[in-house]
């Protein structure tokens, strides 16, 4: 976990679960809505968390911007 930029067992799991999401690929709609839901709870037990929900809402935002 400290790797990863956390000591937060919590956070971590929020983040692991929103990354998670980013694979459902069949319903576009949780691919977008859901990660940033789980990656805002990260946030939220561990602030020094944000490069990584910031990446990943930019996955998450990704098809939809690009096209």
């Amino acid at each position: 976990m400290q790797a990863h930029g956390t000591t937060e067992p919590a956070a971590y799991d929020f983040y692991l679960q929103g990354r998670g999401y980013l694979q459902d690929y069949v319903k576009l709609e949780k691919c977008r809505r859901m990660p940033s839901k789980f990656f805002n709870y990260a946030l939220k037990k561990d602030p020094g968390l944000l490069p990584l929900r910031m990446r990943g809402l930019g996955e998450a935002y990704w098809p939809q911007i690009s096209g």
